[in-house]
């Protein structure tokens, strides 16, 4: 993530949840730098202006269930996608799963299928 203008790595330390920046990771055979700056391309970086406005959305976050972050995102995909309630939960849920791939070996993709004109486009987000 960028924080202040700078590529910064951070972990959660283990033992206490603590934010953790770090400059660069090293690893047995090689040293990762972060790479992402305020001009990343695809997919772009997690911006912040300061180490505490970072460390208030922590503070947000720690406050979230699966529950209420699937009700935010419901209410957003309520707001630009016109499709059936059972459609809606589905994509809510995925949103939210896309942020765990990581913890999963397969993941599912949703195909819409239709006549003409019936709307499947507005679907694939």
């Amino acid at each position: 993530m960028v924080i202040n203008g700078e590529p910064t790595f951070i972990q959660l330390a283990e033992c206490n949840n603590k934010p953790q920046y770090l400059s660069k990771i090293e690893r047995p055979n090689k040293i990762l730098c972060p790479a992402d700056s305020i001009d990343s391309q695809n997919p772009l970086p997690y911006i912040f202006t300061s180490i505490e406005e970072l460390e208030q959305y922590l503070e947000q976050a720690k406050k979230q269930t699966f529950d209420t972050l699937h009700f935010k995102v419901k209410s957003i995909f309520k707001k630009y996608v016109n499709a059936e309630e059972h459609h809606i939960v589905i994509l809510s849920a995925d949103t939210i799963y896309s942020y765990f791939q990581d913890k999963f070996s397969t993941v599912h993709y949703n195909i819409f299928v239709g006549d003409n004109g019936s709307g499947k486009n507005s679907l694939n987000l």
